[in-house]
């Protein structure tokens, strides 16, 4: 029962970003999982941050392993960089993250407060122009 729970708890968490990606954004790039980890992939436009920040734009993807995803954003990507030149992702392994909250629930009250802990597998710095060239996909690892 006790690993049935994270599974239910990811289903959950998948199922609401899918369905606030229907709703609330726009297609931002195509990340494809070649492990064999369910991911976290969080993007952010707080460049050149070296970790992720706890802020409140900064969206959240699941993507099971073996498998891509479209990760999408509050805002098109030509008004995206217009602000920004860059564009980061953070990609965690979902386990590490759930291993985490528990060793360290008084500091962890939300995914996003992870950045200072290291825990990220990769970060990447994506450019209009890289993006371009790779087709607006994101390949891991």
């Amino acid at each position: 029962m006790k690993k049935l729970i994270p599974y239910f708890a990811f289903m959950i968490l998948a199922g609401h970003s899918c369905i606030l990606g229907e709703q609330l954004s726009f297609d931002f790039c195509t990340f494809t999982n070649n492990s064999n980890d369910t991911l976290v992939i969080y993007t952010n436009t707080h460049y050149p941050d070296t970790i992720l920040p706890p802020y409140n734009n900064t969206s959240e993807d699941f993507c099971p392993p073996h498998h891509t995803i479209t990760i999408g954003t509050v805002n098109r990507r030509e008004t995206m960089f217009k602000k920004n030149s860059v564009i980061q992702a953070f990609v965690y392994k979902w386990s590490d993250i759930l291993e985490f909250r528990k060793k360290q629930p008084a500091v962890v009250d939300s995914l996003f407060n992870i950045g200072p802990y290291h825990l990220e597998l990769r970060r990447y710095e994506l450019t209009r122009e890289w993006l371009e060239e790779h087709d607006w996909t994101v390949v891991y690892p």
